[in-house]
């Protein structure tokens, strides 16, 4: 790949931006955005050292000539910047992904019109981020040592298939998953966009504990730190995947239940039972995740 243009200049478009250019520098980068309008690229050294390589205003100029293509908006911007980027022209063998969190949407609207025009479209979803949002906190590590995974609901070539995840590879990932949209979006509601809930839930509950802001241990603060996510973005990301995230709430009652019956009952072999399968499934998940 010569040239990666990169539509969107927030937390992971900056991120990817500053990847590219440290672990591909053979690779020209183009950070397109609507607004530059208050990023403050002057508070961070690296971007003092990558602003004049990476900034675009011109929506025409970042996507000319460019090998790969990645959306890095929110999921229901991408169809109308998708029909801009059209009417402008794309180079014929341009690969077009995403960073979106859902992806059924995507490839029923973003990844159809690409293949109306001959255009390759895969899904790309980094298992990376942060609770905080824009370009200033991006970080060209942010994705080393994390997932990514792939939908090809458009049954793209698989040597183009091939060609993007050596992209993921070079920015250091530690493994690239490949899922179809149904199964991603269902597995990251119980993964991600459950947590994300009751993390926010948690911090609502603290309302009703008297000098609660008194009280706080880490554990709160760490079982609640994604609920400082952007509240709008947060918020089409659980709508937009509620079928899935309404089946893991109800498997989450179930198990709530379960734990609720134990105390009432004060079952304490029962309780240890649940507590230790919780110890002992964690650990086997963060063992295989490495």
């Amino acid at each position: 790949m010569k040239k990666i243009a990169i539509l969107g200049n927030g937390l992971l478009g900056g991120s990817l931006a500053l990847a590219i250019l440290k672990n591909m520098p053979k690779c020209s980068v183009s950070l397109w955005g609507r607004n530059w309008k208050g990023v403050k690229w002057d508070e961070k050294e690296f971007f003092q050292q990558s602003k004049e390589k990476i900034e675009e205003t011109n929506l025409s100029d970042a996507i000319e000539k460019s090998d790969l293509l990645i959306f890095a908006v929110p999921v229901e911007a991408m169809c109308s910047l998708a029909n801009q980027i059209l009417e402008i022209g794309l180079p014929s063998n341009v690969l077009v992904t995403d960073v979106g969190s859902i992806k059924g949407l995507v490839h029923q609207q973003v990844g159809e019109i690409f293949q109306e025009r001959n255009i390759s479209f895969i899904g790309s979803h980094p298992m990376a981020g942060s609770e905080k949002s824009g370009l200033f906190f991006a970080q060209a590590d942010l994705f080393v040592d994390k997932s990514v995974i792939l939908t090809n609901d458009q049954l793209i070539n698989d040597d183009i298939v091939l060609s993007l995840e050596n992209f993921w590879r070079n920015l250091r990932v530690s493994q690239v998953l490949k899922l179809n949209s149904q199964q991603h979006d269902d597995f990251i509601a119980g993964l991600s966009h459950l947590p994300h809930l009751l993390a926010s839930l948690q911090v609502l509950l603290s309302k009703k504990i008297p000098n609660a802001d008194k009280l706080l241990g880490d554990g709160f603060k760490d079982l609640t730190r994604i609920a400082s996510g952007n509240e709008v973005m947060w918020t089409k990301i659980l709508l937009n995947n509620r079928v899935y995230l309404l089946k893991y709430i109800r498997i989450f009652q179930d198990l709530l239940k379960e734990c609720k019956d134990s105390l009432e009952k004060n079952d304490e072999k029962k309780m240890l039972s649940f507590l230790n399968e919780a110890i002992e499934h964690r650990k086997h998940l963060l063992e295989e995740s490495h």
